[in-house]
């Protein structure tokens, strides 16, 4: 009899500590992969793929590569993955683990739904809030479209950041900017990152662009020569 209730009391244990088997949560659809990347926060910010999933209105930076998929920017992509859900994700990651199964589609935007090449260029900023910028500033800014990122020099500090361009509506985020002592208070710095900031509609007037918000010039960019 204790010979029975002894191997009994195992049995049940042994049942309790068995471990239930989970089904991966995994699913399959059509996603758009953005023609640019952009900064995404966390404890260490990197420049991250900007998609858009199939029941979502909008473009969202994920923190994960997209398996077997090779991205290259300026281009924007229609995709077939499969998406699994990570129970237990790592630190810095979205929580899931995407798989590249098909590119569907492949569409070039090297403009950005610009005519004028953003690209290439260092952008001399000529005017702020509609006034004139003394040209000896040397405030200029500059893209980078492998990394979808701004860098330049706003007159005494040097700054970078990462921005998106869908179309002609244009933001801005993560911007940075050293900390040096100015000699020469040209009167554009503080101005020219807070209309960064604020972001708004580029135009093209030949070669040179504008940023506008709310009907309104907030900067003016012309080739730095």
């Amino acid at each position: 009899m204790n010979r029975l209730l002894v191997a009994l009391l195992l049995f049940t244990a042994g049942a309790i500590v068995l471990p239930v088997s989970s089904k991966a949560q995994t699913v399959t659809e059509e996603i758009k992969v953005a023609h640019y990347r952009q900064f995404c926060e966390g404890v260490v910010p990197k420049k991250c793929l900007v998609v858009k999933r199939q029941n979502e209105t909008e473009y969202k930076p994920i923190r994960d590569e997209i398996e077997d998929f090779n991205y290259q920017a300026g281009s924007e992509y229609l995709l077939k993955v499969e998406i699994e859900k990570v129970a237990a994700p790592p630190k810095d990651t979205s929580g899931y683990i995407y798989r590249l199964k098909e590119v569907l589609e492949t569409t070039e935007k090297p403009h950005r739904g610009l005519d004028i090449d953003l690209y290439g260029t260092k952008w001399r900023l000529e005017r702020l809030d509609g006034e004139a910028v003394d040209k000896a500033s040397g405030a200029w800014m500059a893209f980078n479209a492998a990394e979808g990122g701004i860098y330049g020099y706003g007159g005494c500090n040097s700054f970078g950041g990462s921005f998106a361009l869908v179309e002609d509506a244009f933001a801005t985020s993560a911007i940075r900017s050293t900390k040096r002592a100015c000699l020469i208070d040209w009167g554009v710095e503080e101005g020219f990152y807070k209309a960064l900031s604020i972001g708004g509609k580029v135009e093209s007037h030949g070669g040179s662009f504008s940023i506008n918000s709310e009907g309104k010039e907030l900067l003016r960019f012309v080739p730095f020569e």
